[in-house]
């Protein structure tokens, strides 16, 4: 009776701690069919309003994304800045070969370190994924562009 009780015992803690299981913050939120989507901290996603991706000019290789969501809505406005170091298809860590600056409401936050990845880069269109870090809130930050227009 008393090794059938120890038995019972020990499969209920083994399954108190696999239901306890923390889940991953680090997912990508699904990409919409075309746009900018990124979630903070493991949240919902949103969805920007709206995003381009410019190059540089002339002999410049340099590129600046932007995406907006609620622009200027006080507390729900949401802006984010991306500068690259290049503009093909390519990955990009960050801050080392660019920064990253989230923008919630009048205040913003720049990444500490992360990656941004040029997938695709042609036909007047970008597409890619990110995933940043940052030493306040939000504390990371993961999201997709997908067919965002070039300029």
């Amino acid at each position: 009776m008393k090794k059938a009780i120890l038995i019972i015992a020990a499969v209920m803690t083994t399954a108190g701690f696999y239901s306890c299981t923390k889940k991953s913050s680090s997912s990508t939120p699904t990409p919409a069919a075309n746009g900018f989507v990124w979630s903070e901290d493991g949240g919902a996603s949103q969805t920007a309003d709206s995003s381009n991706y410019t190059f540089g000019t002339g002999t410049s290789t340099q590129s600046f994304m932007m995406a907006y969501k609620n622009y200027g809505s006080g507390s729900t406005s949401r802006n984010i800045e991306i500068n690259l170091s290049g503009n093909t298809a390519a990955t990009f860590t960050i801050p080392a070969q660019g920064d990253f600056v989230y923008w919630r409401d009048t205040t913003y936050s720049m990444a500490t370190g992360g990656s941004v990845v040029v997938t695709s880069n042609s036909g007047g269109k970008a597409s890619g994924t990110f995933d940043v870090t940052f030493s306040g809130t939000p504390a990371h930050i993961t999201g997709t562009f997908t067919n965002i227009p070039t300029r």
